[in-house]
């Protein structure tokens, strides 16, 4: 896709064009479901192995 947005951006006349990465820092509040219990018989904690 940034290849396309690339061609997309020179074709329209832009110059300069570059990417750029950001690194987003995400917490378990910002993961969709996170909090979504599927089986409310499980335990929230999982079992310490041995």
């Amino acid at each position: 896709m940034e290849e396309r947005a690339q061609e997309v951006l020179a074709k329209s006349g832009g110059e300069a064009i570059r990417v750029h990465e950001i690194e987003i820092e995400k917490r378990l509040d910002d993961v969709p479901l996170s909090k979504f219990n599927p089986d409310p018989w499980l335990s929230k904690e999982l079992p310490a192995c041995h």
